[in-house]
């Protein structure tokens, strides 16, 4: 999948993420899960690992969350 392709892109440019993120439409949580990305409910906040700070989508259809916090 092309967005697994991202962390390795970053990090063969010197980069070195430790975690990767986007909004989704709720029906197309199935597809960014097959692909091993964690899924979130819609609505939820997204945690930002390391920190308190959380995010909240506030643009319509994309209430879902995918994320991995490790690049493989």
């Amino acid at each position: 999948m092309t967005l697994r392709m991202v962390g390795q892109y970053l990090i063969s440019e010197g980069h070195t993420p430790k975690f990767l993120y986007g909004a989704c439409d709720p029906k197309a949580s199935r597809f960014y899960a097959k692909a091993g990305f964690n899924v979130t409910d819609p609505g939820t906040s997204l945690r930002i690992p390391g920190t308190t700070m959380t995010m909240k989508s506030n643009h319509p259809p994309y209430t879902a969350w995918f994320y991995t916090a490790t690049v493989r």
